[in-house]
């Protein structure tokens, strides 16, 4: 993984904090920061001490936002523990602890008494994505592609999560009507249209995580919504059947499906035997 990340660590160092155990409980200790715990190390030291420690992904029993950093760590090899938690657990144990009392969180044991855990999921692809050359050519430019990829579909993630979280059921309904009969259609489409210009990908013909994070999302919303959002979208279909035959994601969705206790519904064949868990 030979990769000059000397700035790139900075979008997830701001999300870093250290988190001291104790026999009884756990508790941040606010004086312990990142910035100090790394203090002096070059950023080479730095990405040894992360990718040579014990890793888990603490999220809950679902895709979500963890399912597309899963995705990326596979891809890259990177082996961790796949930590999914109740709800029950997260309001009683994990929320008061977490960075910004947010999931999903990649806990890193950098010692025998002390966690980094560092949040903030598109920051964490990223970051996981350089070392495993799902960049492009690695341009400034290139670069900006993707995160307009991945930002257009991050902020298309809102319809979602409003319509998911609305109280009132009449407004529910009406906001879930108009977004699968309107902003799904309206959205795939143009997406469609990009990866068709791309070869069945989103940026420059090739492989980059902005594919694998928009056929992580996408599924995610189609399971909740219980609807195919590649409906009349060939091009789109083919970007998600080249990402999940990939023989590194493959092999681990395979594994993961022989050791996951429940397993979602089913929504396509195929591929999904193996991604649904």
């Amino acid at each position: 993984m030979i990769v000059d990340l000397k700035y790139s660590i900075l979008f997830v160092v701001y999300g870093i904090m250290i988190l001291n155990r104790t026999t009884t409980s756990e508790t941040i200790d606010p004086e312990l920061s990142a910035s100090l715990y790394f203090n002096g190390m070059s950023a080479d030291e730095i990405e040894k001490i992360i990718f040579s420690k014990p890793l888990t992904l603490i999220y809950f029993n679902s895709h979500g936002l963890a399912e597309p950093l899963r995705l990326i760590m596979y891809y890259a090899e990177i082996k961790f523990t796949d930590n999914r938690i109740s709800e029950e657990d997260w309001y009683n144990k994990y929320k008061k602890l977490m960075p910004f009392g947010q999931l999903p969180v990649l806990k890193i044991d950098v010692e025998d008494n002390k966690s980094i855990y560092l949040h903030q999921s598109l920051a964490l692809c990223r970051y996981i994505a350089k070392f495993a050359n799902l960049v492009g050519d690695k341009s400034p430019w290139t670069m900006l592609l993707i995160d307009k990829v991945v930002g257009n579909i991050e902020d298309f993630l809102q319809e979602f999560k409003k319509v998911y979280y609305e109280k009132d059921e009449t407004i529910k309904e009406k906001l879930n009507y108009d977004l699968i009969h309107t902003k799904i259609p309206l959205f795939m489409t143009e997406y469609e249209e990009i990866a068709e210009k791309n070869d069945a990908h989103f940026v420059q013909e090739k492989l980059t995580w902005a594919d694998i994070y928009g056929v992580a999302i996408f599924d995610f919303m189609g399971k909740l919504l219980n609807i195919d959002m590649y409906e009349n979208k060939p091009v789109l279909r083919r970007l998600r059947e080249k990402v999940y035959n990939i023989k590194k994601i493959s092999e681990a969705l395979i594994q993961r499906s022989k050791i996951m206790i429940s397993v979602p519904e089913i929504l396509f064949p195929s591929v999904d035997q193996i991604c649904a868990a």
